[in-house]
This record gives structure tokens, C-alpha cells and sequence, in this order.
């Protein structure tokens, strides 16, 4: 455990002699006491260290000394000697931190001004601080939409702390201080406010050059100030800057062009906004439903159709097999390529062979190779764990390949187990019956390990035809696979998960179509899906 001492330095600042501060971290206790100048820190009575204090009361810096007590850390900011802040330094950080705490602006450029007239020196975190308030602290997104929004009367300072920005700026570069990619994004909201959006787009690919790997949040100004002005056009610059870059668009800057586009974008610009709907498999809120409503109204109305609102856009469902009811329209199912399933294997093997235990997914793929090709891959351990804790239930495994072979008469499956849960030696005597079974029907692969990577690289090696079998949620295969979006759609159409009534497994079979934004063609209709497992039909 680490406990990061940073909003704590103001509270030891102001704590009288004799008190003591005390700070709970799960069950350790550390506390801060100040006796004759100094801050005595005690952690659960196994250390004790002592920081220096000015005589003013302000420390003159932090030690970089790290004290540990059982498993806790307790780590100070590292400050080497030419960083050390002096009194004066601190004293101005301290009443800008507090300002901005309490959002008062006015204050923090007083503040501020003052420091520099005074030739107080001021580092990085200090000039955060006020451009933080400077752009609209944690309401800046409200700001820029109140300051551009067509016939706002909102009371307009934007140009004022716009010109403030430039002379923290100057402050920058005069002292040598590094700007960062913070400073930055503060910079991008106060100029989106102040109605430039063509700087707030340029600081946000500046930072992304200076400071990778760029970040989304510095792009969101410059696209919410055109969403506020109903400026598709250059809220799409922004966009396509974002996707030249490689960033991932996710679900608030889709909403955010929609937004933008609503009123008058034409069908083709929109349609690309869809489009990125369906790849990333938004489920759309009740306020995007609204959105695309109105959209979609709004496009007939400018093609001077006499069509009524229930024929244009309607909330309906879909059957089992994905057709809509509104316009018989069917979903797909959008499935890993071929291509993709080998490019993820591969991914898959080449980092699992970089870890202690890689050798057996070649020992896996080789064994592949020379059997006949398997179609259904069973995590035996989730089975046989299933509903019963840490009791491994061997006929569980049973039962579920039985049921396999029922409802999949014509493919084969194959067990993966690690080798710990078939020494046959170890189990009751029809454990071991079932062990020696599934090897005699060849139903059966005993590794030594990597066990959860064998199950899934042979589902991926097969292809469309692959299935795994198991409730597992594959948190580590994601990470370790960089949440490739390959093996998201692998999941959710070739994951087979499951239940067990009593001793009967029950199949629980992925849907036979893809969960999102689609076009149908055969019924010329969009279809959407809602948080409350309604769809939107609506027709361009």
C-alpha cells in the first residue's frame, strides 16, 4: 500500500503545537504530531522520523526518506535541493491551492498578480492551479456551452481571463518553468470559451507532440464550443484531428457530434457518426435517444416529406433472431474475420511466450496441429467450480460435455484442465473415472499451466467456428491482450456461458446478432439500442 502525502501538506502547515494529525489507511494509523518545531511522524509505534520546520512555521522542504511499517509505504514528495520551495514560494502555492478549492477567481489572479510584482518565484503547480480556475474548474464544459451558445445572456469574462491566460503563459516561458500537458488542456478550455476554437484545436495537438500519448480531454474544448455553436463542420475537424491521432473516440464526443450535427448536418456526415456507434457498440442514453430523434425529424422535414412521426422514428424490439417488429428489418451479427481471430491468436501467443509459462501454448498449438480440428474449447476448472466453491465437482465436467454433444452433435470438444486436477491418484474413484474417460475419447488436454490461455487460443485458431466455454470474464486476457477490440467481439458472440439446474448444465447461448448500431439494408431503416432493451427504429 502506498499513502500519497499531497492534500496533506496544508493541514500540517496549520496544526498547532502539541495536536496531532491522524490518518487512517485500511488498519494502520499514521500520525503527525508537532513538539518544539519539528512534526514527530509515528505509524503504528514501529517508527518514528522527524521533518525540520522553519521558524515561521512553514516548512522549508519535504524529505524524499520513504518510512515503511508492515506492507504501508509512506512516501514523500521527492524535492532535490535546487527544487526546494522556499517560504514565500509556499505561501503563495498554499493560497492559490486554497482558492482554487473554493473557486473563487477573482481572488487566485489577485493572488497571483501580486506574486509576480513581487518577484516571488512560483513553479508548476501553483500556475495549474490558476489556470484551473481560469477555465472553469470541474464546470468548464457548462462555461464554454453558457459563454457561446447562440443568444446567451450569460455575463461574459471570457475575454478578460483569456488575456490572464496569456500573461500566466509569459510567466512560463520567462522562468523557465516546463509547461505541461494540464497547462495545456486549462489553456484549450479558456480559448474554447472565449470563442476560439480554431487555438483551443491547435494546444490540443500541440500537447499531443510535446507531451504523448495524446488525450482525449484536450481535444473536448475546441469540440464543445462548435457543439454549442451547431457547427458541424468544425466540430468535425476536431473529430478527424482526434482519429488522425489514433485516439479512441468513445460515447461523450459521439454524443457531443450528434449534438453539433442535429439541426442541419447532412445525412452523409451523420451517417459517419453512426457508423462509429455500431464499432464501438454504444447503448444509447435517454438523452441521445432524443438527439436522434429530433435528428432524424428534423432531416425529413428539410426533405419536405409528408411522412408522420411514427413512420420516421419509433421505439420497438426485436425477436430471437433479431428482427425488428416495427420494420421487419433483420440484425446481424458482427463476428471476428478470419483475419482478425489469426491476428489475435497470434498477438496472444507471442505474449504469452514472453512469460514463464509461454512454452505451453506452443506445446498447445503443436498438439492442435496434429489432432483433428476441435470446434468447442471447456474451462473444465470454471466448470467443475461452478456453484460449489472450492469443492472441484468432476462430473460437473461430465455433464457439460454431454450437453455439448447434444446440442452441438456435430463438433467436437475438448477439455482443458491443468495438471494438478487430473492425478487420478489424488480423487474418489469416480473423479478418476471421469478423468480417464475423456482421455479415452480423446475429450481431454492436460496442461502444466497457462491453462486459461489454452482454452481461448484454441477457440481464436478456429475461427468462426470456434467456442469457449466458460463464465470466466477474461479481465487478464484483456489486459494482457492491450484490450484488443477483436477479442471483445470474440466474446460476445463466441463465449458460451452457462448454469446448472441441479445436475443439468443449461447452455446459456450468445444472441445471433450484435448488440448495436446498425444499418438494415433490406429495410432501409437504422437501428439503435437503448439502455432499456427497447431499439430505435428509424428510417433516413
Amino acid at each position: 500500500k502506498v499513502l500519497n502525502i499531497t492534500n496533506l501538506e496544508e493541514r500540517l502547515f496549520r496544526l498547532e503545537e502539541g495536536n496531532t494529525l491522524s490518518v487512517r489507511v485500511d488498519s494502520n494509523i499514521v500520525n503527525f504530531t508537532r513538539k518544539n518545531g519539528e512534526i514527530l511522524v509515528e505509524a503504528n509505534k514501529k517508527w518514528e522520523e522527524t521533518l525540520r520546520v522553519g521558524a515561521n512555521g512553514m516548512p522549508l522542504y519535504f524529505s524524499s526518506t520513504s518510512w515503511k511499517f508492515g506492507d504501508l509505504t509512506c512516501k514523500w514528495p521527492r524535492l532535490s535541493n535546487k527544487n526546494k520551495l522556499q517560504p514565500a514560494t509556499l505561501q503563495v502555492t498554499l493560497k492559490l491551492m486554497t482558492q482554487a478549492k473554493r473557486n473563487n477567481v477573482s481572488e487566485a489572479i489577485r493572488i497571483f498578480t501580486e506574486a509576480v510584482a513581487q518577484k516571488i518565484p512560483l513553479k508548476e503547480v501553483a500556475l495549474n492551479s490558476v489556470m484551473f480556475l481560469c477555465s472553469g474548474g470541474n464546470n468548464w464544459e457548462n462555461l464554454i456551452r453558457q459563454a457561446n451558445s447562440p443568444n446567451s445572456d450569460f455575463p461574459d469574462d471570457s475575454q478578460k481571463l483569456s488575456e490572464f491566460s496569456e500573461f500566466v503563459v509569459q510567466h512560463f516561458q520567462e522562468n523557465g518553468l516546463q509547461l505541461n500537458e494540464v497547462f495545456l488542456t486549462s489553456l484549450a478550455r479558456i480559448k474554447a470559451k472565449a470563442g476560439d476554437g480554431e487555438k483551443a484545436l491547435q494546444l490540443a495537438i500541440d500537447a499531443s507532440t510535446m507531451f504523448p500519448p495524446p488525450r482525449v480531454r484536450t481535444f473536448t474544448p475546441a469540440l464543445v464550443l462548435h457543439t454549442a455553436r451547431k457547427d458541424y463542420e468544425n466540430s468535425f475537424k476536431v473529430f478527424n484531428a482526434m482519429r488522425q491521432l489514433g485516439l479512441a473516440v468513445g460515447d461523450p464526443e459521439l454524443f457531443l457530434m450528434l449534438e453539433a450535427c442535429v439541426d442541419n448536418a447532412p445525412y452523409e456526415k451523420v451517417k459517419e457518426i453512426f457508423e462509429q456507434l455500431s464499432n464501438i457498440e454504444t447503448i444509447l442514453t435517454d438523452e441521445a435517444v432524443v438527439l436522434i430523434t429530433r435528428y432524424f425529424l428534423t432531416n425529413r422535414k428539410i426533405k419536405n416529406l409528408s411522412t408522420t412521426k411514427s413512420e420516421i422514428v419509433i421505439k420497438t424490439t426485436v425477436d430471437k433472431n433479431g428482427v425488428c417488429i416495427a420494420c421487419n428489418g433483420k440484425l446481424t451479427k458482427f463476428s471476428p474475420t478470419a483475419e482478425e481471430s489469426e491476428r489475435v491468436s497470434s498477438l496472444l501467443k507471442d505474449k504469452i511466450l514472453d512469460k514463464q509459462q509461454g512454452w505451453q501454448i506452443k506445446k498447445f498449438a503443436k498438439f492442435l496441429s496434429k489432432s483433428k480440428p476441435y470446434d468447442i474449447f471447456i474451462d473444465g476448472a470454471n466448470v467443475a467450480l461452478f456453484g460449489h466453491g472450492f469443492d472441484f465437482r468432476y462430473e460437473q465436467i461430465l455433464a457439460m460435455v454431454r450437453e455439448i454433444e447434444r446440442v452441438f452433435p456435430n463438433s467436437r470438444a475438448l477439455v482443458v484442465l491443468h495438471s494438478l486436477r487430473t492425478n487420478v491418484e489424488r480423487f474418489p474413484p469416480s473423479s478418476a473415472n471421469v478423468v480417464e474417460m475423456l482421455k479415452k475419447e480423446n475429450k481431454l488436454y492436460v496442461t502444466s499451466g497457462a491453462d486459461d490461455w489454452c482454452w481461448l487460443y484454441g477457440a481464436l485458431q478456429r475461427g468462426e467456428g470456434g467456442w469457449v466455454v466458460t463464465n470466466d470474464e477474461m479481465g487478464d486476457h484483456r489486459v494482457t491482450l492491450e484490450n484488443n477490440p477483436i477479442l471483445k467481439k470474440f466474446k460476445r458472440h463466441h463465449q458460451i456461458r452457462f448454469d446448472f439446474d441441479g445436475e443439468k448444465p443449461i447452455l446459456l447461448l450468445p444472441e445471433p446478432y450484435t448488440k448495436c448500431t446498425q444499418y438494415l439494408a433490406d429495410s432501409d431503416c437504422w437501428m439503435f439500442p437503448i439502455h432499456n432493451g427497447e431499439w430505435l427504429c428509424a428510417k433516413p
